[in-house]
């Protein structure tokens, strides 16, 4: 199959508009979470997802996920992040793009929902509950999870749902979008401030707003140029998918427990 015929990255001028302030910024961004870079392509295709922009084969779509999925994870090992971080980044980014694509359509819908990308990581059937339960008790020691609590901040900026959706509780949603929000801004105060000074408007209630929308498209954004790096590799997969499964069910239950 060819991958580039999967997708192709959407024009956004809301993108565009902030790549000054990503070129200021970048060298925070390669240096402060590695993380970020390997997941740089995943986050890629679910804005890709949101734009419109993907494969009608849902069989293809699925095999190619999973492929960049393995390629993540092999990435995210080589940046020395340990065994349990890698699996719970690809859960939660699973369950993201899960999501995403069953908003497509209802018959995108009912054939994906057979075997959805978390079936390949843990088999979870409670996942849109899950995903919040790990990423608090994620934030329980954030000095240590930073990392993580970034790639999932990302995730609800994007607009993941989960339990959300369906509750239709979007005031409890953005309540939780705000609190992983602050905990960034007290790890990441050094960027933050940058942004701040790149976008301080006059009006303090705007400010915050301003801000946060500033830090989440200048996020976006590093993913998709860090995209254009990375989608030249190849990466060796080092697990079959059974091992996989079971080391991230063993690691996403003892989070949920």
């Amino acid at each position: 199959m060819n991958n580039a015929n999967v997708f192709s990255i959407p024009d956004s001028k809301a993108l565009c508009d902030i790549q000054p302030l990503f070129l200021q910024n970048k060298k925070y961004l390669f240096t402060k979470n590695r993380l970020l870079i390997a997941t740089s392509k995943l986050f890629s295709i679910i804005n890709q997802l949101k734009h419109g922009a993907m494969h009608t084969d849902v069989h293809q779509l699925k095999h190619y996920l999973l492929k960049e999925l393995r390629a993540f994870q092999s990435h995210a090992e080589k940046a020395n992040y340990d065994m349990d971080n890698v699996l719970i980044a690809r859960f939660l980014i699973s369950a993201t793009l899960d999501e995403f694509i069953t908003r497509i359509n209802d018959s995108v819908k009912e054939k994906w929902m057979e075997a959805p990308l978390l079936k390949y990581s843990n088999g979870a059937h409670n996942a849109k509950h899950n995903f919040f339960i790990v990423l608090e008790r994620l934030c329980h020691s954030p000095e240590e999870h930073i990392d993580l609590i970034e790639l999932a901040y990302i995730c609800l900026s994007l607009g993941y749902e989960g339990m959300y959706k369906t509750t239709g509780h979007q005031q409890e949603l953005q309540n939780v979008t705000e609190k992983i929000y602050q905990i960034i801004r007290n790890e990441r105060g050094d960027f933050n401030r940058i942004l701040l000074q790149q976008h301080a408007p006059s009006n303090k209630a705007k400010h915050t707003r301003s801000f946060v929308k500033s830090f989440t498209l200048t996020l976006a954004f590093s993913i998709l140029m860090l995209t254009s790096v990375y989608a030249g590799l190849s990466y060796l997969l080092n697990f079959s998918s059974q091992q996989i499964n079971q080391q991230i069910t063993q690691t996403v239950n003892s989070l949920t427990k």
